[in-house]
């Protein structure tokens, strides 16, 4: 490691095998650090405590950097214009977009909790009940992983003698990754941390949607979904985020909603706007009085999507949840009002969408079989071998690849993966280490009905990356200063 400290009181030392930029102030410094974003982050925000707690005899000011640690200060002073913007989420002071976040859930059990199958979910919620009660009876609870998965909150119930009962109606639908839709036991006995997902989706009736933010200094870049269902904490494969629902519900009794949602009864689930009056007036006065909630909400997703937004205040996006700008113009606010609907209407529906059309390539003889073995997938890989693989082919199992995948579908990131790989990666069978439990997503094509469900959601992916390009390549500029 280059030794970089400067000389004199309070060095602050950022270990790293890169190349080092050192700031020195008088006889004090700071350095080494690291050339990452995250890095220059730190050091900024250093460089700025500096600037305001320097004593009135220190006059000079020194930096002896490399140019990508320049640049990324440089980003990092421009994003003061930041500070006229409003804040995405409620804060300790002052006004915010929305009124509630959440993040998603935290299971502390997620094979056991989650599957592509209804039916082996509940027998794996009836296994855990099962072993639970026996550790009850017995005061001997199993190490067994096979049988059951104990958390911290669940071995706090047993001894508080707390029992375990399955309810059906608790299975839900939930957006465990980016396009992956799996079956969620949605129960307070079960899931460690509900956040306040319970009062954004209270029941299976419930109509809602709501989008989710990479969170503040995760190691994913910045990215934001639009979803109308419960999802998970690592929705982006770790880390965390933030979910912004376009409403908020009282929070009620929600096994008895669903129990009354079963029956196709209405719940009485009534709708508070998570749209805060404050932004309402803010962008009322920029606007127009004829600005609605429903215009700010989309406003904003669709400002979350624009290149130069994400490019230009790509330091503070790494370090916090977005501050939101007011574009130059009723016409450039109402053309990111229009792409974020649009950007909505495509996120959410994307099972309905056309699917792109790929050529089906048969590698094997056809064999006697019914469609549903003929489209089952064991786990899905991309033409060619690593690291130059062939992303216009999918292997999508012995009999089936798929060709003539655009590459520009692959220009549409979430997180660190595009639309298209978090199908590859989501949709294979694969078997817990610890319990031993089998999430197969052929199980989901077959509850629903539909043989050729993942095929065909490939091609529908193909489809919404295509369409989220030419939208978000479309957007106007921000007209900032």
């Amino acid at each position: 490691m280059p030794n970089c400290e400067g000389p004199g009181n309070g060095v602050l030392v950022w270990p790293t095998r890169l190349p080092c930029a050192s700031i020195q102030w008088n006889s004090g410094g700071l350095g080494p650090v690291t050339r990452s974003q995250k890095g220059i982050n730190s050091l900024a925000t250093a460089v700025s405590l500096i600037r305001r707690l320097r004593p009135p005899n220190a006059r000079r000011y020194r930096t002896f950097a490399d140019p990508i640690f320049h640049q990324g200060l440089s980003a990092h002073h421009r994003s003061d214009l930041t500070e006229s913007f409003t804040p995405l989420g409620p804060t300790s002071g002052g006004p915010s977009i929305f009124n509630l976040s959440s993040n998603g859930i935290t299971t502390a059990r997620d094979a056991w909790v989650y599957n592509s199958s209804r039916e082996k979910l509940l027998g794996q919620i009836e296994r855990t009940a099962e072993t639970y009660k026996e550790a009850m009876e017995t005061g001997v609870p199993t190490d067994d992983a096979s049988q059951i998965s104990w958390s911290r909150a669940l071995r706090r119930k047993l001894a508080s003698g707390v029992e375990l009962e399955v309810n059906n109606s608790s299975v839900r639908s939930a957006s465990y990754r980016p396009f992956n839709r799996a079956n969620v036991y949605f129960d307070p006995q079960l899931i460690e941390v509900q956040s306040k997902m319970r009062t954004i989706y209270p029941s299976k009736a419930t109509h809602n949607l709501g989008f989710y933010v990479v969170g503040a200094g995760s190691d994913k870049p910045f990215s934001v979904l639009m979803t109308d269902s419960i999802l998970d904490i690592a929705f982006w494969g770790s880390s965390s985020g933030n979910y912004f629902a376009r409403h908020t519900f009282q929070e009620g009794s929600s096994q008895e909603s669903d129990l009354l949602s079963e029956l196709n009864i209405e719940s009485g689930d009534q709708p508070i706007d998570n749209i805060s009056e404050d932004a309402l007036r803010d962008f009322r006065e920029s606007y127009g009085p004829n600005v609605s909630k429903d215009d700010v909400f989309f406003y904003v997703y669709g400002l979350l999507h624009s290149p130069e937004y994400r490019t230009r205040f790509e330091a503070d996006l790494g370090k916090m949840l977005p501050l939101i700008p007011k574009v130059a113009g009723i016409d450039g606010f109402r053309a990111f009002v229009d792409a974020g609907k649009d950007l909505s209407d495509l996120h959410i529906g994307y099972e309905s969408l056309e699917p792109y059309a790929l050529d089906e390539v048969a590698t094997a003889m056809s064999v006697d079989q019914d469609d549903y073995a003929r489209y089952s997938v064991t786990k899905m890989k991309y033409g060619g071998k690593a690291p130059a693989w062939d992303k216009t082919r999918i292997i999508y199992n012995a009999q089936i690849t798929l060709a003539g995948i655009p590459e520009d579908a692959h220009r549409y990131m979430l997180g660190s993966r595009s639309a298209v790989d978090w199908i590859i990666e989501r949709y294979q069978v694969k078997t817990d280490k610890a319990s031993g439990i089998v999430n197969d997503p052929n199980d989901w094509s077959r509850e629903q009905g539909q043989p050729r469900y993942i095929i065909d959601l490939i091609g529908r992916i193909v489809t919404l990356s295509l369409e989220t390009n030419r939208i978000v390549d479309g957007l106007p500029g921000l007209g900032l200063d």
